[in-house]
């Protein structure tokens, strides 16, 4: 729709069958992504199309005519709107409110936008508006961070307010008791963390990489497989998933009564990726597995009660009963869209919600966080002990979490230039892996994990047609060997392998195919066999496709390194310390990819040049969700001490 003008009849048209009766600013609420439409220009779109209709001769309904006027508080507001959600950054869903800057901004583009003619001028719009930016501007969510009124789209506060008030809930679902066997600190940690989730209905477990989050996972997977509860379900009228009338025992949506008076525990294991997704079966299914077979359960009969998916699969999948525990794993990932998602699934509604991940690794990709304001609205332990770090990475591990960043300068190596920086590395990683150890250089901009890849690959061939041999900038086109680490980059693959998984080339082998125009040229196709863990997957693509399915992993870039360890890490700081990449979450994300080895590559300064930078913690978003749990905390506290006691909330009981 960037070309308004000439898609006079296609706008007739939709607006006939679609928005009858809308304005055209209404014809797409901000950030909705299942709004009729998308404007290219969220304040020159509508008002164009808005004139386009208005100076129309014919074919425009009497009823479409009557909401054509473009100084209206409800257009303001999207137009406010539209550019505030321009101004935001770092992952803020809301604005420090500067209203006569937002309100002046606004009007520039509202009146830029306008195509003066007979029966409209600027100067004339500039007057009818005047009076009606106050009010639009309160259309607006407003809500305090950090001391500081903010404001966000009136969108984005309803979907937090609904978010808000799905976790705090009276009637979830109400989990069996769950004692986990570990080490002390998890036994102590995962008792409060489950405490908090059967009197609140959500919880965080929070804790450094290596910690055995995924072991305490497995650990109530177990004990839930074996679980029974009350059938609530038993005599119920209508269908808990969907709400339809029940016939007999079943419902249209495919949920079937269960009968007799206990039910088995349904849980849903879900993460934000699917190599997340891949890291949590490990870990959970094998754990379950191993239960199933020491009790002698039958799979089928067992039913699926234990289940591993995407966030994103989670919605769109067809429920047969209603989840009673949602398990999210990583969940430092999840922006305020994964919120939405969970929100809106109707299987979800009286779900129990148990949010596991590290605070300190990376933060969402996307806008908005739920992971720290929750963390910090329960006030619960974290796990503290890395099992996974051995010898001398523990404890300097262990400060750079607490924000002690000069704890890493141990690990520190200066080098002159690149290229030394990246031999020595080679030759390190060549050494290493003569004696098995698994190795991996993380890089913090993706910058410098293409120049290692370039070095690596030449230093093994020279073939022409490969990008990363012919140095460019965006390399795509490689020439794949035996021996050579890729990453995969798509989920055509899995389980076995999904976007993100790291794999090591065994097999290769390359055949010219005749195209059936004899004109064209032969083309070279690949049957390339990597392997995963234990699996080996076959890869086959045309030579140009390759870089579509898998590319070079010589090195990865830290956000690509979540969720994965190695024997060896060596880490590759940008040339210089300014880099916006370089923060406390970068350090210790990286460095708890260790196992036994970690060296942090410095480029021409020392390690102390960097320290201020990477003891940088990002501050906590700017979110309507944020404000609102933190008032939602306030007011259970008055309760609580009002009554004497934490109230609780109880389904099935």
């Amino acid at each position: 729709m960037g070309k308004e003008g000439q898609n006079a009849p296609q706008i007739r048209a939709a607006v006939e069958a679609r928005v009858k009766d809308r304005s055209p600013f209404l014809w797409v609420e901000a950030e909705d992504p299942a709004a009729p439409f998308q404007w290219a220009d969220g304040v020159a779109g509508p008002v164009k199309a808005a004139l386009l209709l208005a100076r129309s001769e014919e074919g425009v309904p009497v009823a479409v005519r009557a909401h054509l006027e473009l100084a209206t508080v409800a257009n303001l507001r999207i137009c406010l709107e539209t550019i505030l959600t321009k101004d935001l950054r770092n992952g803020d869903t809301g604005l420090e409110l500067r209203e006569s800057a937002l309100v002046s901004a606004t009007e520039k583009a509202l009146l830029e936008a306008v195509e003066e003619g007979p029966d409209l001028s600027r100067a004339d719009l500039r007057l009818k508006v005047r009076d009606l930016w106050p009010e639009a501007v309160k259309e607006l969510w407003n809500f305090h961070h950090a001391g500081r009124k903010h404001v966000a789209t009136r969108y984005r506060g309803r979907l937090d307010r609904l978010f808000s008030s799905f976790l705090s809930r009276s009637n979830f679902f109400q989990l069996p008791p769950v004692e986990v066997a570990g080490t002390t600190d998890q036994t102590f940690v995962a008792g409060c963390v489950l405490a908090h989730l059967r009197a609140r209905g959500w919880s965080v477990l929070s804790g450094c990489g290596g910690a055995g989050k995924s072991f305490v996972l497995g650990q109530i997977a177990k004990v839930l497989l074996r679980s029974r509860v009350p059938n609530e379900h038993q005599r119920a009228l209508d269908c808990p998933v969907c709400d339809g009338v029940l016939c007999r025992n079943n419902c249209s949506c495919g949920f079937v009564r269960p009968t007799g008076a206990q039910r088995r525990v349904n849980v849903l294991f879900a993460a934000p990726t699917n190599r997340a997704v891949a890291v949590l079966q490990r870990a959970v299914l094998d754990a379950v597995q191993d239960t199933r077979e020491a009790d002698g359960m039958v799979a089928d009969t067992a039913g699926p009660v234990i289940g591993c998916c995407t966030l994103h699969a989670l919605s769109c999948m067809r429920h047969e009963s209603p989840v009673d525990l949602l398990v999210l794993d990583e969940s430092s990932m999840l922006s305020s869209e994964h919120g939405d998602i969970i929100m809106h699934c109707a299987a979800l509604r009286h779900a129990a919600l148990l949010l596991v991940g590290d605070d300190l690794q990376l933060p969402p990709v996307g806008s908005g966080e739920l992971f720290r304001p929750l963390l910090q609205n329960a006030g619960l332990p974290c796990l503290s002990k890395n099992l996974r770090a051995q010898g001398n990475l523990q404890e300097p591990i262990a400060a750079i979490r607490k924000g002690q960043a000069s704890q890493a300068s141990g690990f520190a190596v200066v080098v002159a230039k690149d290229a030394d920086r990246h031999t020595r590395i080679f030759e390190e990683i060549a050494r290493a892996s003569q004696g098995g150890a698994s190795c991996q250089v993380l890089a913090l901009r993706n910058e410098d994990r293409v120049n290692y890849c370039c070095f690596a690959i030449k230093k093994h061939h020279s073939q022409p047609g490969d990008d990363y041999v012919a140095g460019k900038p965006n390399p795509f086109l490689f020439k794949p060997f035996v021996g050579e680490p890729v990453r995969f980059q798509k989920n055509t693959f899995k389980p076995q392998a999904c976007r993100g998984s790291i794999g090591l080339i065994t097999a290769v082998s390359e055949e010219v195919m005749q195209e059936n125009d004899p004109d064209k040229p032969p083309r070279k196709a690949y049957t390339i066999s990597v392997t995963v863990g234990k699996d080996i997957v076959q890869v086959k693509s045309s030579a140009g496709g390759l870089g579509f399915e898998l590319r070079p992993a010589w090195a990865i870039t830290v956000h690509d390194s979540q969720g994965g360890e190695f024997d060896e890490v060596h880490v590759l700081l940008p040339p210089s310390p300014t880099s916006p990449l370089c923060t406390l979450e970068m350090l210790y994300t990286a460095s708890s990819r260790a196992r036994r080895s970690l060296k942090i590559w410095c480029l021409a300064r020392s390690f102390e040049s960097y320290e201020e930078a990477l003891a940088r913690v990002s501050n906590l978003r700017a979110t309507p969700f944020k404000a609102m749990l933190a008032s939602a905390r306030r007011e259970r506290r008055g309760e609580e001490e009002a009554t004497g006691a934490p109230s609780t909330g109880v389904l099935g009981r």
